[in-house]
């Protein structure tokens, strides 16, 4: 973790990026935004206060904004929110989820809130960002919002790292990772000990990524910004091309919102209130995407006014990428050391078609049981069964688990929620709801499945002759 300068002390703006620290175990990404309890203090004439924008400028002065384009890949944003274990802390670190791998990435930034918390105090923030082998920090020094009235100091922005700045704490800071970010495990840590407070309450990182032959092509825009609302509504805009009968999937971020009116697309309400717990993730349908190159997304509050909603990002592609997830398991009634079949159901969520096959395993307590299925393809939103024959296991209670795409052969947007788990009974458990089970059971016992003539019945009389009940 970078620590202070020595002994604390506070110089004139520092930087000190990419120090590559070769490590052995891997330290932990986090980006962080903090909340803000009172309304925050327009910045003049300077970046302070930017429009969440692609790009463009600020008072006449170019501010260091997102990006957009066209690329045959996603994006990729994961974090925590305020309310995930961990975070309100002065001193954070957060773990994201892997980048899969044979990805080229073409554009990552992190971001973290700090609360200051004291308009007349500033501080240090110090981040350190991981990869599996290599670390490097990014150094900022940030003042005090009042600093002697000069209001052109409450900014920095450059493609490599910057701050936005407002009220009594409610800072904004982002840093340029895209040469650092690698497959597999990424994570940051945040030290913000230096503040009178130095909370950090949301921590981001938003990545373009870019693989030619598994992923489809999409029309992407990552803005950011930071603004003081008011009563008042903020639109962010996704111009140019993009692919319409489709869905789209649009992401959004106001620092310290809660009881707004809401947000919108295109005029069509997503989401009731501006949500300020997480990043959130809207699924917007094909019908609401415009083909007239002007794409918007709108902050309200101008209804149940929130005093300190501050919008740092909107986020837009023109797709939502193949997503399977194993939606029900039927384990039947499997009888000890007997050949039996276990169904599951395979549904891709997503909006795109799945035309290549992939495979789905099936466990149980984490042995793989039966031989893989293969399914050839699956539509938008189908669903698909399989079945797992030959099924053989002691009596016992099992956990069976199946994972769709077990081999990783299609690109989804939700790669960690392939596999479903259930608990089932094997042993000579019976299940009466009607009478047709207790066909079932005379049927097992003429095959000897439960002993020649245990089971036996006589018009709608069913006898039930050398069981042995006892609680397993």
């Amino acid at each position: 973790m970078v620590k202070k300068l020595l002994g604390g002390e506070k110089k004139k703006k520092m930087k000190t990026r990419y120090i590559a620290i070769p490590i052995v175990v891997i330290a932990v990404l986090a980006l962080a935004l903090a909340a803000l309890s009172t309304p925050a203090m327009a910045c003049t004439n300077c970046c302070c206060e930017c429009d969440v924008e692609t790009t463009g400028t600020c008072a006449g002065t170019l501010c260091s904004h997102g990006t957009n384009g066209t690329v045959n890949g996603t994006i990729y944003i994961d974090g925590n929110g305020e309310s995930d274990s961990g975070m309100r802390q002065n001193d954070v670190t957060v773990i994201f989820e892997d980048i899969p791998d044979g990805v080229t990435v073409k554009w990552a930034r992190v971001y973290w809130h700090i609360w200051g918390g004291n308009p007349d105090s500033g501080g240090w923030t110090n981040a350190t960002f991981c990869n599996a082998t290599q670390c490097w920090t990014d150094n900022q020094s940030i003042p005090a919002f009042n600093n002697g009235g000069n209001p052109a100091t409450n900014c920095d922005h450059d493609e490599t790292d910057g701050f936005y700045m407002g009220g009594s704490g409610t800072h904004w800071v982002y840093w340029n990772v895209t040469n650092n970010v690698s497959t597999g495990s990424n994570n940051i840590t945040v030290d913000n000990t230096d503040w009178w407070d130095g909370r950090c309450m949301w921590v981001y990182m938003v990545a373009v990524l870019e693989n030619t032959t598994k992923y489809s092509e999409m029309h992407y825009w990552v803005n950011q910004g930071y603004e003081d609302l008011g009563a008042t509504t903020s639109t962010t805009w996704f111009n140019g091309p993009v692919t319409t009968g489709r869905n789209g999937t649009l992401w959004h971020l106001a620092l310290t919102a809660g009881s707004s009116e809401g947000v919108y697309f295109n005029m069509h309400k997503v989401h009731n209130g501006i949500p300020r717990t997480t990043v959130t993730k809207e699924i917007i349908p094909s019908g609401w995407i415009e083909n007239d190159n002007t794409q918007n997304m709108t902050w309200d509050n101008t209804v149940n006014i929130d005093p300190s909603v501050h919008p740092v990002m909107g986020i837009f592609m023109d797709k939502v990428e193949q997503d399977l997830t194993v939606t029900e398991i039927d384990v039947g009634t499997p009888r000890p050391n007997h050949a039996s079949t276990i169904k599951a159901t395979v549904k891709n969520w997503g909006s795109v078609d799945i035309d290549n096959q992939f495979n789905v395993s099936l466990y149980a307590n984490d042995v793989l049981k039966s031989t893989k299925q293969t399914v050839a393809s699956l539509n938008a939103g189908s669903s698909t069964e399989v079945s797992f024959t030959g099924v053989s296991l002691s009596k016992g209670c099992y956990d069976f688990k199946v994972i769709a795409d077990v081999d990783g052969d299609i690109p989804e947007s939700n790669e960690n929620n392939n596999a479903t788990t259930v608990k089932g009974q094997v042993g000579y458990v019976i299940d009466v709801e009607d009478y047709g089970d207790f066909d079932d059971l005379v049927t097992e016992s003429s095959s000897g499945l439960l002993g020649s003539g245990s089971v036996t019945h006589s018009g709608d009389t069913y006898c039930l002759n050398k069981l042995v009940f006892r609680q397993l």
